[in-house]
């Protein structure tokens, strides 16, 4: 009789345990999937900023930007052939 019982004991908390630890792998596989779609969701972000700096990037390296603030905010003018000096220098 208590041989029963106690097989049957052991039997439930065998049962219970592995219930148990198939709801947790469950809970812990919704968890992970979650924090993928999270992390997903910061990659495509990060890509738009990365986008984003390099079109801004590319616009502030463009020769027409630079050409237009030399000559309107820094008063640069391209020079005529006839006001370039080239210089030699001689080696001693």
């Amino acid at each position: 009789m208590r041989s029963k019982f106690f097989l049957y004991f052991i039997f439930i908390i065998l049962f219970a345990s592995s219930i148990f630890a198939n709801v947790w792998q469950d809970i812990r596989i919704t968890s992970y999937g979650y924090k993928i779609g999270i992390l997903e969701e910061e990659k495509r972000n990060l890509q738009k900023e990365k986008k984003y700096y390099k079109l801004k990037t590319a616009n502030l390296k463009s020769p027409k930007r630079i050409k237009k603030i030399a000559s309107e905010k820094l008063g640069l003018i391209i020079p005529k052939k006839l006001e370039i000096i080239t210089l030699t220098i001689n080696n001693f």
